[in-house]
C-alpha cells in the first residue's frame, strides 16, 4: 500500500497532463492481482520443469487454465464508473502533492511505511477534493476537429455536448474519440461522464464516434437527427450504435431532418 500510493501520487500529474482518468482500482490493483500473478508464475514454472523432466503435468495445465479463466473474468468486471478525472487547473495540486510525497519519503520519521502511507493517502485525495468543488460550477468550452466544433457544457461533473460536425469530421472517428476527444473533455471539464449528446448533423462517421464513446465513457442520453438520405453504410453504423446503446444502457433518441 505504501509503494502503490506513492506511485499513484507520482503518476497522477502525468495522467492529468495527458488527459487520462485515474482509476480507483489503481491503488488496490497490485494488492488484488499480486496473488494471481504469483500463483500464475509458480504454476507456469512447474509446467516448464515437469515437461523437461517428463513428469505428467496435466493437472498443472488444468489449474493454469482455470486460473487464467478466473483472471479474465475479474478483468471483464471493469467499469467506467471507476474512472475519475481532474482538469488542467488541478495539475498544480497534483504536482504539489507529488513533491510533498517525495519530501516525506526521504524524511527519517515520516518516511517510514507505517507513518507515511496515511499521509500519502491524504495527499492523493487533495486533487480530487479540488475537482469535486470545481465541478459545482458550470464550465463551457469547445473541442475542434479540423474545421468543425463540438460545444461542451459541464455542471456537477456531467458533460453535455452539442456537436456541429466535429464528431464525424475525421474518417477514423472512433480513434479520434478515444485518443483526442475524451482527453480534451477531461482536460477542460475534469470528467468523462456525459449527460446528453446532441448531434444535429449526423453522418456514418458520427455514428462510429458515438459507438466508440459509449464503450469508453458513461453516456446517459444521445439525440440524433438523421439526414434525409441514408446510405447502407449509415444504416450499418446505426444498427451497431443501437446494439451498443442497448448493452451499455444509453438512451437513444432519433429524428429525421425535415
Amino acid at each position: 500500500m505504501h509503494v502503490q500510493l506513492f506511485l499513484s501520487l507520482v503518476s497522477l500529474p502525468i495522467l492529468v497532463a495527458w488527459g487520462l482518468p485515474f482509476s480507483l482500482t489503481t491503488v488496490f490493483g497490485n494488492l488484488i492481482f499480486t496473488p494471481f500473478l504469483t500463483i500464475f508464475l509458480l504454476v507456469s514454472t512447474g509446467i516448464f520443469f515437469f515437461e523437461l523432466l517428463s513428469i505428467p503435468n496435466e493437472w498443472l495445465i488444468y489449474a493454469l487454465e482455470k486460473l487464467c479463466a478466473l483472471w479474465m473474468y475479474c478483468l471483464n468486471k471493469g467499469s467506467t464508473t471507476w474512472l475519475y478525472g481532474i482538469d488542467l487547473w488541478g495539475l498544480g495540486f497534483c504536482i504539489l502533492s507529488a513533491l510533498v510525497a517525495c519530501i516525506l519519503l526521504h524524511h527519517k520519521h515520516w518516511g517510514r511505511e507505517k507513518n507515511s502511507w496515511s499521509l500519502f493517502l491524504f495527499l492523493l485525495t487533495i486533487p480530487f477534493v479540488y475537482q469535486k468543488i470545481r465541478a459545482l460550477f458550470t464550465q463551457k468550452s469547445r473541442i475542434t476537429c479540423i474545421k468543425k466544433n463540438a460545444l461542451i457544457f459541464s455542471h456537477k461533473g456531467k458533460i453535455s455536448v452539442i456537436d456541429y460536425g466535429a464528431l464525424g469530421e475525421k474518417k477514423s472517428a472512433g480513434t479520434w474519440i478515444q485518443y483526442t476527444f475524451l482527453a480534451e473533455a477531461l482536460k477542460q471539464c475534469g470528467s468523462t461522464q456525459f449527460d446528453t449528446i446532441t448531434c444535429p448533423y449526423t453522418n456514418p462517421q458520427t455514428l462510429e464516434a458515438l459507438n466508440t464513446l459509449c464503450k469508453h465513457a458513461q453516456v446517459k442520453k444521445i439525440i440524433i437527427t438523421h439526414p434525409k438520405r441514408r446510405s447502407n453504410q449509415y444504416k450499418e453504423h446505426y444498427k451497431l450504435l443501437e446494439t451498443t446503446t442497448t448493452k451499455e444502457g444509453v438512451l437513444l433518441f432519433d429524428k429525421t431532418t425535415p
